[in-house]
């Protein structure tokens, strides 16, 4: 398990970026249906990572908990 690096401000770096760039769209060109597709999308992520951190718990135990305990979903330390 990698905890370091980008890791130690971000436990899912590469949906935080997709995030950005869906955001960053809306931002740019902003319609409707891009909302809609955005927001269906960035919600989809959210629920993979969920089951990514079941798996990740079976996996690792208590070193993945305090890992955890340590780095925010998204962004940020605690």
């Amino acid at each position: 398990m990698i905890t370091d690096g980008i890791y130690s401000f971000s436990r899912n770096p590469a949906f935080l970026a997709f995030d950005c760039v869906y955001v960053g769209l809306l931002l740019m060109y902003f319609n409707w249906m891009l909302l809609l597709f955005s927001a269906f999308a960035m919600t989809m992520l959210h629920l993979q990572i969920l089951q990514e951190e079941q798996f990740l718990f079976k996996t690792f135990g208590t070193t993945y908990s305090d890992y955890k305990n340590k780095v925010c979903r998204y962004l940020g330390r605690k």
